[in-house]
């Protein structure tokens, strides 16, 4: 298991902002071991693995296409057109 110092406890106690009592500090060190020991063994782990190459992400490319779609149904839709345009609010303001 991996060891934590008494010292080190204290100070990622107050680093963490946990107030730590002595009679806690004992069942404490044995948690945190138990967790950088679990940690290690991912690391070791972690080394053994080669990523797989089909994983990484990659661009997808395609030719740009136009596609005609019927513009009626949409408009039908607007509150205000012009010809085949929707009018908007102007928000911009010239001087």
């Amino acid at each position: 298991m991996e060891i934590i110092t008494h010292k080190e406890l204290l100070n990622l106690a107050k680093i963490s902002q946990i107030a730590v009592n002595e009679n806690e500090l004992q069942k404490l060190a044995a948690e945190v071991g138990a967790v950088l020991h679990y940690a290690s063994s991912l690391k070791k782990i972690a080394k053994n693995i080669k990523p797989d190459e089909s994983y990484k992400n990659i661009n997808v490319t395609r030719k740009d296409e136009i596609i005609r779609t019927d513009e009626a149904p949409i408009l039908a839709q607007a509150p205000v057109k012009e010809e085949n345009y929707f009018v908007v609010p102007s928000i911009i303001k010239h001087n």
